[in-house]
């Protein structure tokens, strides 16, 4: 069928347009069993009569029988090609019409067996155009029927077979009447009933049309949520996913069809087995780490439901889920910056208390030591109560530092150069000079504005910690590159990676807390320092598994204050983690190292 064939039925409903073909395609199919039936039952019973098959009957017959299989040949061919299919039907239902009326004058007129054929023209009729069909073909077939009889009675037309004529009027018209009433009568059923069907089969369309829009509606809903969507049957096996499970299990829904949910998360199958059960019980939630195909450990919630029929009946199970990883680390900051905060309060009023008579305990010492005449020990002991003094002096300074971070003095520069000047003045250190191997990853033209005194305070406590954790010898890789965080907010990443033992998962959350260090002889503030300066400057630190072990310190930092970043063309183009290999970077081994 040609496209666009269809358009004068279809222009507002393609689907009844394609049904209204599908009638005529029937109607034509109809006309050729019938014609080949009533062809072959006549031949056969007349030739069980005389042997001929050439008697005038049926050669008029035969002609009969051979333009109607003519007419529906070429009817079929102009269905593929026609637009204007109404009056095509109308064509039909009268070629109908002409053929059962010339059926009846070759088979005697009012003395034929077929004049029950008008019935079945006048339910085609009704089938193809409904009402206006239906008493067409009546009209059209009383008219015919009665212009047949009287042209045989009154000799217009010759018999086709021996019959004697009736010549009572009366009875002519009588058989007239019975037919019209049955023609007529057939007219008003058949156009009740087609009319019936064609509100019935519209309804039946609209409810159509108006549930695949709901599903449709559905669908996309579902598919556009940014949650997880996933449902699964009696058996615990996956039905259905939307985008958001599939992008973040990384499993397409035709892949995960089938498959038992509990294999895609293994750490699921003892939460999915306690009650209540997802498929019987109440909606309940539960939590897991969930480590994806890219290695990445995440933090995901579950809410589970009974998936009910329309009747109520248990069909499976409804399972939502959301990537809560992010959620949960701003949850670990906000509860560090409580106790940072706490411990903040506490350490500013111990400083000051300590600090005034630290200071007057070094300098009476100096003086004692320069006016006393002393032995080698009395010396020596001096010497270790100054050192002490300095030791608690510094402590005292990281104290205040980490409770009240200095006031910003904000500077433009660059961050390049910094750190460039960072890393030579670092590689000539005793513990790094011939045992770490000190590489730089830097974007060019990493210009910002911020207080740079504050940011080599970082940098410092990173770099320590890095070396202290390469005791014999490693490779300490620092990189930096701009990324943007949002239309109006650039921000800079830091990276300072070692290749030491790395931090164990089960003291990562504790990390930055005060006090805490796994080193002896450590003050366990030198990391807490870190991340008050960096909450700060509005920024974020973060600790992940380096790439060939060890571990690797986060640092975001705004470029620019907020009330100062304007919109600019973004300069980059990827990732921080592809800053030397895709972006021009500027990487380099620092030969001292």
């Amino acid at each position: 069928m040609r496209p666009g064939s269809l358009t004068p039925i279809a222009g507002k409903n393609p689907a009844a347009g394609e049904e209204f073909h599908r009638r005529l395609q029937l109607a034509l199919l109809l006309r050729v069993i019938m014609v080949t039936f009533l062809l072959g039952t006549t031949v056969f019973i007349h030739f069980t009569r005389t042997p001929s098959l050439t008697t005038a009957p049926l050669i008029a017959l035969y002609l009969l029988s051979g333009l109607s299989y003519l007419i529906t040949l070429l009817s079929a061919l102009a269905l593929r090609w026609l637009n204007r299919f109404i009056a095509f039907a109308f064509v039909q239902i009268v070629w109908e019409v002409i053929f059962v009326s010339s059926l009846i004058y070759i088979t005697g007129g009012i003395h034929s067996i077929f004049s029950f054929l008008y019935l079945l023209a006048i339910i085609i009729g009704g089938t193809l155009q409904y009402r206006r069909g239906a008493f067409l073909a009546a009209t059209a077939g009383t008219l015919l029927y009665g212009l047949v009889i009287a042209g045989l009675e009154k000799g217009l037309l010759p018999y086709l077979i021996h019959v004697d004529k009736i010549g009572n009027w009366s009875e002519v018209m009588y058989n007239l009447s019975i037919n019209l009433a049955a023609m007529f009568g057939t007219a008003v059923l058949a156009s009740y009933l087609t009319e019936k069907l064609r509100t019935t089969g519209n309804e039946l369309v609209e409810t159509r049309r108006r549930r695949d829009t709901l599903l449709a509606l559905n669908d996309n809903i579902v598919r556009s949520l940014s949650s997880g969507v996933v449902t699964l049957d009696l058996d615990g096996r996956i039905t259905s996913l939307n985008r958001a499970a599939s992008e973040l299990t990384g499993i397409k829904e035709a892949e995960a069809r089938g498959r038992e949910f509990s294999r895609l998360f293994p750490e699921l199958d003892q939460a999915l087995k306690t009650p209540p059960e997802p498929m019987r019980g109440p909606a309940n939630r539960f939590e897991i780490n969930w480590t994806d195909p890219g290695g990445r450990t995440l933090n995901l919630e579950f809410r589970s439901a009974p998936l009910l029929g329309g009747e109520g009946e248990l069909l499976g199970a409804l399972v939502i889920f959301n990537d809560v990883t992010e959620l949960r680390k701003m949850e670990d900051r906000l509860r560090k910056s409580d106790r940072l905060a706490a411990v903040g309060q506490l350490a500013a009023g111990m400083a000051h208390e300590i600090r005034n008579p630290l200071a007057s305990i070094s300098g009476s010492i100096q003086v004692l030591e320069r006016e006393l005449n002393l032995d080698d020990t009395a010396g020596k002991l001096m010497r270790i109560v100054l050192r002490e003094t300095g030791r608690l002096d510094a402590l005292i300074t990281d104290f205040l530092l980490f409770a009240r971070p200095a006031p910003r003095n904000l500077e433009r520069f660059n961050l390049e150069k910094l750190l460039r000047e960072l890393a030579e003045i670092y590689r000539h250190r005793p513990e790094v000079k011939d045992k770490i191997e000190l590489v730089l990853e830097l974007e060019n033209g990493l210009d910002m504005k911020t207080d740079p005194q504050l940011l080599r305070q970082i940098l410092y406590n990173l770099l320590n910690n890095a070396v202290q954790a390469m005791p014999d010898r490693g490779r300490l890789t620092i990189r930096a590159a701009m990324l943007k965080s949002s239309e109006r907010r650039k921000t800079i990443e830091i990276q300072v990676e070692d290749t030491g033992p790395g931090v164990p998962d089960e003291i990562k959350d504790r990390i930055f807390d005060p006090f805490f260090t796994t080193r002896g002889g450590g003050t366990g503030l030198g990391l807490s320092v870190v991340y008050r300066i960096v909450e700060a400057m509005e920024g974020a630190v973060n600790i992940e598994n380096g790439k060939n072990g060890g571990a690797r310190f986060v640092i975001s930092i705004p470029a620019w204050p907020l009330e100062e970043q304007k919109p600019e063309p973004d300069r980059t183009e990827g990732p921080a983690a592809e800053m030397k290999a895709e972006r021009g970077v500027s990487g380099e081994q620092d030969p001292g190292g």
